[in-house]
């Protein structure tokens, strides 16, 4: 045998021989990778096992020492946080002593209330929403009103009505539900037709002409518009319209619920005119008169028909 067959058949074999190790290498990483955590740390414990592996048995060690130190920081970040967060409310509390107890607010979130203090309608709110955990020794020294910010509306006689504007909608997208195939095979109807007549044509024209249908997918989204709006008179008497989240429609119900839209326009609807008040005074005056005799009843009847427009 010549020598490049021989140096054919050895160059198949090496090729052969690195598949081979590639594929169990590849195995091997498999096997490697769906290892839990758990079961590293357990691998790490058994000394036999790190014998038999001490390169991996360090790769082990190093994955355990990263992520232990990983879940170490963000569990003295969340320890932080949460001290933070009870500082925050200690703060708070000192805002609350200011504005003394006859205040009424309701929290719209933990950034934001408002107050009612007297007669003024009052928005308090963090300074900084979110306070990162490396401050929490600076937070500490931080007096209370630097923390908040503490704004004035408007006086509660100026407001004019708060109300909801918008509503919620849903819409769903419909997509799939398109195909492929179908129709005729010409071709194959005329290979039919010449193999085996007439049954053989209506089978090739059938053959190679499958209709594929894509499934059909719905999603529905949610489209929210609502919002509150507020309005009220300044000191020029000019009206002064703001948005707010739909959130503080419940808060402005807490704290001033006669100024909301629906319940003004229901006691406007009950509160009897200038006009009706003025034609009961005069009917009371008339009855006054006939219970005391001055006026006759025949009197009383024929005014009472006047007032009356009878």
């Amino acid at each position: 045998m010549e020598t490049w067959s021989w140096l054919i058949i050895l160059t198949i074999i090496v090729c052969f021989i690195i598949i081979i190790a590639g594929i169990h290498r590849t195995y091997y990483n498999i096997q490697v990778i769906k290892r839990s955590f758990e079961d590293k740390k357990n691998l790490i414990a058994d000394m036999n096992w790190v014998k038999k592996h001490p390169k991996l048995a360090l790769e082990y060690q190093q994955e355990i020492a990263s992520k232990e130190k990983y879940e170490q920081q963000i569990l003295e970040r969340e320890n932080t946080q949460h001290k933070i967060e009870e500082l925050i409310k200690e703060k708070w509390i000192e805002v609350e002593q200011f504005f003394g107890d006859d205040c009424i607010y309701s929290p719209v979130s933990n950034t934001t209330c408002m107050v009612r203090k007297n007669n003024d309608l009052i928005i308090v709110g963090r300074r900084n929403p979110c306070i990162p955990v490396e401050e929490y020794e600076q937070l500490k020294q931080t007096q209370a009103f630097d923390l908040f910010h503490v704004k004035k509306i408007c006086c509660i006689e100026n407001i004019i009505y708060f109300r909801k504007q918008g509503e919620i909608q849903y819409t769903t997208n419909i997509s799939g539900g398109g195909g492929k195939g179908g129709g005729v095979n010409v071709g194959g109807a005329v290979a039919g037709g010449i193999l085996f007549g007439a049954a053989g044509a209506i089978v090739g024209a059938q053959a190679g002409t499958e209709t594929f249908i894509d499934p059909v997918e719905s999603t529905t989204v949610k489209h929210d518009t609502r919002k509150t709006i507020f309005q009220y008179n300044d000191e020029n008497q000019k009206i002064v319209t703001i948005e707010w989240p739909i959130d503080f429609f419940a808060l402005l119900m807490k704290v001033i619920p006669e100024k909301e839209y629906d319940y003004l326009q229901l006691h406007k609807k009950n509160e009897p005119t200038n006009a009706s008040n003025n034609l009961v005074d005069t009917m009371k005056q008339y009855k006054e008169l006939l219970d005391s005799g001055v006026i006759t009843l025949e009197e009383f009847e024929t005014k009472k028909k006047q007032l009356l427009g009878l």
